[in-house]
């Protein structure tokens, strides 16, 4: 943070009440004034942990998530539609 003036958390936890909350909110009581951004949090889906591979996959932060909240915080225009984190996709039953 000292040499860029902004800050990425990724945690496997839940966006709520997780680490990467109390970290985001330690950086900002600490350090508001140095940060040229707000601080970026990738976190899990809030849903409980699935045990399916797939599924858990799904659930949680994946690169693109990670990529989009780096280039965020830069100030980095997105690809058309990245604007969200990138989930893979969910294989199911057809109809």
């Amino acid at each position: 943070m000292a040499r860029t003036h902004r800050a990425v958390v990724i945690d496997e936890g839940w966006r709520t009440g997780s680490l990467a909350a109390e970290i985001s909110a330690r950086l900002t009581e600490q350090r508001f004034y140095d940060l040229d951004a707000p601080v970026e949090r990738v976190c899990s889906v809030e849903v409980p942990m699935p045990y399916a591979r797939r599924l858990e996959e799904a659930a949680l932060p994946q690169v693109g998530g990670v990529v989009a909240a780096a280039r965020r915080a830069v100030g980095e225009p997105l690809p058309t539609g990245a604007d969200t984190p990138e989930r893979p996709p969910v294989s199911g039953r057809s109809g």
